[in-house]
């Protein structure tokens, strides 16, 4: 079986026009060919019987480095400012892992992690705060998953246990979380979306006055009403 996959919108002018569109991508393969779970044919070829088109879906996949990313063609992860580690959809997608860090542009990519300048380095701090804007990706999607894959900041006071020095609070959220600090690896939020689907903001106050050994990796999913807690 032979399989060509391109990255780019393409016409074939073969008595007629013929455009590929995001995430389809030409195939050519035997009548005994086995399609995959994740792809799904979206036109045969009228004029050559043996050319199938076919789509893959946007799955969530497991990136060579580990970590989690999503199935993209190749041009649209650079388009997501991502980076690609390893393919996905029996070759024809890379496994797109999206990251971001302080300032850096707002993400509706799904599976972006938000890390800590340096990061795996600690982080030394800063007098401002670090922000990641989360933008819908998609009309279905109502709450956002944060889970905090590595997440230690400074301690909350031992007597009061405000967040004095260090703290993590979230902007645009319709049911606003507490404000948090400390050692919370392993720990999940979840957030909703406004009705009228405004942005959320995570924002990090890492206090550089005090010294401590500091950092976050917090993976961000965006996810449908009907997908029960229990799934995600």
């Amino acid at each position: 079986m032979r399989i060509i996959a391109i990255s780019f919108i393409i016409s074939f002018h073969i008595y007629g026009v013929f455009s590929l569109r995001d995430n389809q991508v030409p195939v050519y393969y035997s009548k005994n060919s086995n399609s995959s779970a994740d792809l799904y044919e979206i036109r045969k070829g009228k004029f050559l019987p043996f050319y199938t088109v076919v789509r893959f879906k946007n799955n969530e996949c497991t990136a060579t480095n580990g970590l989690v990313g999503t199935c993209y063609l190749r041009s649209e992860c650079r388009t997501k400012q991502g980076v690609a580690f390893g393919s996905c959809s029996r070759g024809l997608g890379v496994c797109c892992v999206v990251t971001r860090n302080c300032g850096g542009l707002p993400t509706s990519s799904n599976n972006t992690y938000f890390r800590s300048p340096g990061y795996p380095d600690y982080y030394n701090g800063s007098s401002t705060t670090c922000t990641i804007s989360i933008a819908k990706n998609r009309d279905s999607a109502t709450h956002v998953r944060l889970t905090f894959t590595d997440f230690t900041l400074a301690q909350p006071h031992p007597t009061t246990g405000q967040c004095q020095i260090d703290r993590m609070n979230v902007l645009g959220s319709e049911i606003s979380p507490p404000v948090i600090c400390g050692e919370n690896t392993g720990q999940h939020m979840y957030l909703r979306f406004t009705p009228d689907n405004s942005a959320m903001q995570i924002i990090i106050l890492a206090n550089s006055s005090t010294t401590f050994r500091r950092r976050w990796s917090i993976l961000v999913t965006q996810h449908e009403q009907n997908e029960s807690r229990r799934d995600l």
